[in-house]
């Protein structure tokens, strides 16, 4: 069975590019805890990838007001170039909301689902002509 030409892209690292997103606001980390594929007719294949961030700072408001931050910047990922493809889409699933450490370290923590359309891989006749 030949592979559905639809299909062939490189998969995106949605991760990496939530992560430099928020990264330059200290005290963040993040991760992705789903991610899968979607058909959506008529714009083809959709990657999905559910990232969790987790913001902390030395007082709670400070850690509010960093996720708050890091809130709008991955909201705007749609309106925002990027090499590996397009954002189609940012969903704000959950928070920020507060979730404070056991050791009392404050922390809000928010969960976004990240909707991308890769950019299409090279045609074979493409990348036949590319010298290994």
């Amino acid at each position: 069975m030949a592979a559905d030409p639809a299909l062939d892209y490189p998969r995106p690292d949605v991760e990496a590019l939530v992560w430099d997103t928020v990264r330059s606001l200290g005290g963040c980390t993040t991760w992705a805890y789903s991610s899968g594929d979607q058909t959506r007719a008529p714009a083809g294949w959709l990657s999905i990838v559910s990232v969790q961030v987790d913001v902390r700072a030395r007082s709670k408001h400070a850690a509010f007001q960093r996720a708050d931050q890091a809130r709008r910047l991955i909201l705007a990922l749609p309106y925002s170039a990027w090499d590996d493809g397009v954002v189609a889409d940012v969903v704000n699933l959950d928070g920020p909301f507060w979730l404070p450490d056991t050791d009392g370290c404050p922390r809000y923590v928010a969960r976004y689902e990240v909707r991308v359309h890769p950019l299409p891989a090279a045609s074979p006749a493409e990348r036949e002509a590319v010298p290994a």
